[in-house]
């Protein structure tokens, strides 16, 4: 047992913890209600001989000269504990929004980031950063371009080479770092977290299959997974849905698909466009209903009407989602029925 101001604690029983005082007088706190609570300066400093810390990161507020770190290395001594060496950070920002911060209104904080993207994303941003520079925590477009970064570098991670320069090495022992940082305990394999499913890919099919089931029967057919799909791909998926359906995911990322193309799109759209509409109906026909054979009708397509590619694929986005461009085109298509896109891009002369 230990005491504080003469308070022995001669004992405890959830919730309460006894005492005595003294003068021998007696009592008895009730922990649920925070009495005998030390206060917040205090019990962190005490918490660090109790754990046996040995470093503590905290951010610049608390690092600051005469700071809670600074005034918590006499109370920690006082309490017959060896304050942890210092390390301090920057805040981590939402961009365009300034620091995380409950006191401040900011509408997101860790926990609710952990409900719309990966751990292993969330750590990998921070591990990235350098510890004098804020974290700019982006739940918009830049989350797809900073999932697709770590899963390139999940896949192929960097390696000395003969000859790599003193700076490369550098770079390439953050990478490396970073990636160390991103796992959830030292043994964890990060191409399991992946499941095999890249970020974009997952919040396409999120977005045009309601049902969880329908998203790993498309991910069979397309060889991503065989069999039941393993936890964290579950995980990845709940997560993309809570992203999408919040005030976070990115308008221009959001997915429709119509079942017709308006007027006003047919009408903008060139004579070739809509030869090239004709074509891929005629080609898309007689052939199977596959990714890469739909892409590869696309583009004989494009070149039986004349057209080039970025305008064959403009008119198909515009068809589709309804705006110039999206995800992979032939990815898409792929998921729809045949005879829906069919008629859908069917217009006539």
């Amino acid at each position: 047992y230990g005491s504080m101001d003469e308070v022995l604690v001669t004992g405890y029983e959830w919730p309460f913890v006894n005492w005595v005082d003294r003068l021998g007088s007696e009592g008895s706190a009730d922990i649920r209600k925070a009495q005998g609570k030390l206060p917040w300066r205090i019990d962190w400093a005490a918490r660090w001989g109790i754990h046996g810390i040995t470093c503590e990161p905290a951010g610049k507020d608390h690092g600051a000269s005469g700071g809670s770190y600074d005034t918590g290395i006499p109370i920690s001594r006082l309490l017959g504990g060896e304050p942890p060496d210092k390390m301090t950070y920057e805040w981590i920002q939402l961009k365009g929004m300034g620091p995380m911060s409950s006191s401040s209104g900011v509408t997101i904080g860790p926990m609710e980031a952990l409900d719309l993207v990966p751990p292993e994303i969330l750590r990998y941003i921070i591990a990235r950063s350098k510890t004098g520079r804020h974290i700019e925590f982006d739940t918009g477009s830049s989350l797809f371009k900073t999932a697709d970064e770590f899963e390139r570098l999940v896949a192929n991670p960097p390696k000395k080479t003969p000859g790599m320069s003193k700076r490369q090495e550098i770079a390439m022992e953050t990478q490396l770092g970073s990636l160390r940082m991103s796992k959830l305990s030292r043994d964890h394999d990060l191409s399991e977290s992946i499941g095999g499913v890249s970020f974009s890919h997952l919040s396409m099919l999120a977005q045009i299959k309601s049902l969880d089931d329908d998203v790993w029967d498309s991910l069979r057919r397309s060889e991503h997974i065989s069999g039941k799909p393993s936890a964290a791909l579950v995980g990845r998926l709940s997560r993309m849905r809570s992203w999408i359906s919040s005030e976070h995911f990115p308008e221009e990322s959001r997915l429709e698909i119509g079942s017709n193309i308006p007027d006003y799109v047919i009408e903008e759209m060139s004579f070739g466009a809509k030869e090239f509409f004709s074509k891929l109906i005629g080609s898309l026909t007689d052939n199977d209903w596959e990714e890469d054979v739909i892409s590869s009708c696309i583009r004989e397509a494009a070149n039986s009407a004349e057209i080039n590619l970025r305008e064959a694929y403009s008119s198909l986005y515009w068809a589709l989602i309804g705006k110039g461009e999206g995800p992979k085109a032939s990815a898409i298509i792929a998921e729809m029925k045949k005879e829906d896109f069919l008629v859908l891009i069917d217009i006539g002369e």
